[in-house]
């Protein structure tokens, strides 16, 4: 219930997930089975924004460093 409240929209995408195998394949998940994916959905989403917010960070400087070696 604490994965629950503190991952609201993984858990909200767990939902959805179980929902489409239930009607899928006729098998409804466990309740270790919706922790398990709520974890690991919100770490792969809160890992690619922060891999997004890093590139963003240096994109600036990339360019920089890119129209230096094209002056050279």
């Amino acid at each position: 219930e604490v994965v629950q409240v503190k991952y609201v929209n993984a858990y909200q995408c767990v939902e959805k997930i179980a929902m489409y195998i239930k009607n899928q394949y006729n098998y409804e998940l466990y309740d270790e089975e919706k922790l398990y994916l709520t974890i690991h959905i919100h770490r792969v989403v809160y890992l690619g924004n922060i891999i997004n917010w890093m590139v963003t960070l240096s994109w600036p400087n990339l360019q920089i460093s890119i129209l230096r070696k094209m002056e050279e």
